[in-house]
């Protein structure tokens, strides 16, 4: 079971749906990033979760990423509230990676939008 992973959220922020669906999340973990954490060494993860990336944007199919659940707490505690940037938890590497299959599904999202 693949799990969603979102802090709590103020009442006044909530909406009736959120704005990726199972479709997205579908797509982020097994299309994208293969099943596998993005953390090295990119293994599956035993209790995968997603999680927002980046605190500063929306969250959206190009702004989460996969990790075992653990990884995901240390996340949200850490980069959360803006405390620290993702890639001063996690390197540079971690970073490259997750631009890498950013730019990969924003180009998807395009040619989908262009199909349509």
């Amino acid at each position: 079971m693949l799990l969603a992973y979102l802090p709590p959220l103020n009442a006044s922020i909530l909406s009736s749906r959120l704005p990726i669906d199972d479709d997205d999340v579908f797509m982020v973990f097994e299309d994208v990033y293969r099943g596998r954490s993005i953390l090295p060494p990119h293994d599956v993860p035993n209790k995968p979760a997603l999680v927002r990336w980046d605190y500063t944007r929306p969250l959206s199919a190009d702004n989460v990423v996969p990790m075992d659940q653990t990884d995901a707490d240390k996340h949200v505690r850490r980069c959360h509230d803006l405390k620290e940037n993702p890639e001063d938890v996690w390197g540079q590497e971690v970073k490259v990676v997750y631009e890498r299959r950013r730019q990969e599904i924003l180009k998807d999202k395009q040619w989908f939008m262009e199909m349509s």
